[in-house]
């Protein structure tokens, strides 16, 4: 139960999020990206399903467009693209996660939702609550540094991922081993005592290994996962063909996202589907100015095809478009908000040029059928290129491309996705051009 203090607190807080939110202009967020209503989101957490509703939590700071002392902010949904607050789920005001609240997972039990979260204090440490009602109830720290066979200090020990498995759950924890990313695991019958389960390294992940997201699919186990020493955009999956503590192999990997904007995801299943929530990571989120910043990237439905992780926007955002002239995308277009589905086949080269401003060269894709190429630059700079009939499957291409204001998402295929932020202001152009016989079909769709 809460103290008569704490709600005091609680309701205070909420009273100044709403009258902060009330002063962010009309006009500036995103259409069908989730943003906080003031103040600073990073990495989703707990993401789930939940008694008849979709959950968002997320690291929030509600008293300014900055990192600070972490909470978890919280938001429902009927449909994953228009978003409802509720009131601060997770406060940071125990003396072991004084420091933060910071990121974690939830798991459904019996018809409650137990929360897992990283209370930083200044230690990291796994702590577990319980929701009741709007808010969580804590329970207390369950995992700590200490429960490892392992020598060392390891400050880096956080972001613990939950799962059901097998009789029992599982649980992931990110950290890292000789400057390498590293996951550790904990089971448990009963979600209240851990038992450590064994250690997994990434020697190609620099630095400490964030937010782990773990699953069971189609006969594979999957990790994915971000490390803090590879700069933006660095996420990656493995498949195993078991779970890496009963002895699994690794069978795949691959990216999540080859742009800059996509970080920490989370996923969840619900109705055969599996639902991938994740942060468009920037340090410098060009909102600031109006009291929010940080956006999540649009949530994504993830499959299991052929050994590889397969990727595609949620099927609810085509709701919140309707069909337009698709003319104006080859000819440049000004608008800040559109999607479009593409087929391209037939060979030669078809570019796609995405938000480029006055001070920015924005997002280019060079899909080159001849040199078998898929090139990806951000302003200017080559930040990828592989082999295209290796990721996207065939000589004819399915594209998606979703344009949200400040942020662009494009599918190249199953396999590969963009993600690119520009939040400077006035005039983006955005426009696709076709050589050497390259022929493109393509949808356009304007905000309904």
């Amino acid at each position: 139960m809460k103290t008569r203090t704490e709600s005091s607190k609680q309701e205070k807080l909420e009273r100044r999020i709403d009258a902060k939110s009330a002063t962010v202009p009309q006009g500036v967020r995103p259409r069908v990206h989730f943003t906080a209503p003031y103040g600073w989101l990073n990495d989703p957490n707990g993401v789930c399903y939940y008694a008849g509703k979709y959950h968002l939590f997320f690291q929030y700071n509600p008293y300014g467009p900055r990192f600070g002392r972490m909470h978890w902010g919280h938001a429902v949904s009927n449909d994953l693209i228009r978003w409802q607050r509720r009131p601060v789920a997770l406060l940071p005001d125990k003396r072991y996660d004084w420091c933060g609240v910071w990121s974690g997972s939830a798991v459904e039990k019996d018809g409650e939702l137990y929360a897992f979260y990283t209370a930083f204090g200044p230690l990291h440490r796994q702590a577990l609550a319980v929701l009741q009602g709007d808010r969580f109830v804590k329970k207390g720290v369950v995992v700590r540094a200490g429960d490892l066979p392992l020598r060392g200090f390891h400050f880096n020990f956080r972001d613990p991922k939950v799962i059901p498995y097998r009789d029992g759950y599982l649980m992931a924890i990110g950290g890292n081993k000789n400057g390498h990313g590293a996951c550790y695991f904990f089971r448990s019958q009963s979600l209240e005592k851990w038992e450590y389960a064994g250690m997994l390294a990434f020697p190609e992940l620099k630095g400490a290994l964030e937010c782990p997201d773990i699953f069971e699919q189609d006969g594979r186990f999957a990790i994915m996962a971000g490390s803090t020493g590879a700069g933006a955009g660095n996420g990656r999956w493995y498949l195993y063909d078991a779970a890496p503590p009963d002895g699994g192999r690794l069978v795949a990997s691959g990216h999540t996202d080859r742009g800059s904007a996509f970080y920490a995801a989370q996923s969840f299943e619900h109705d055969g589907r599996r639902i991938q929530h994740a942060w468009a990571r920037d340090g410098r989120p060009g909102t600031k100015k109006y009291g929010f910043a940080g956006l999540m990237n649009l949530p994504r439905e993830v499959t299991i095809e052929n050994d590889a992780l397969c990727f595609a926007p949620v099927r609810e955002v085509w709701d919140y478009f309707q069909r337009d002239d698709a003319g104006a995308l080859f000819a440049g277009c000004a608008k800040r908000c559109f999607c479009a589905k593409m087929r391209v086949c037939g060979g030669g080269c078809v570019v796609i040029q995405l938000l480029k401003s006055k001070g920015k060269d924005g997002l280019e894709i060079v899909l080159d059928f001849e040199k078998d190429s898929l090139r990806y630059s951000e302003n200017g700079s080559i930040r990828a290129e592989t082999a295209l009939r290796e990721q996207a499957g065939a000589d004819a291409v399915d594209v998606q491309i979703i344009v949200d204001r400040c942020i662009a998402e494009v599918f190249v295929g199953k396999r590969t996705v963009f993600s690119y932020l520009n939040y400077e202001e006035g005039e983006a152009k955005s426009q696709i051009t076709a050589s050497g016989g390259a022929a493109v079909e393509c949808e356009f769709f304007s905000p309904r």
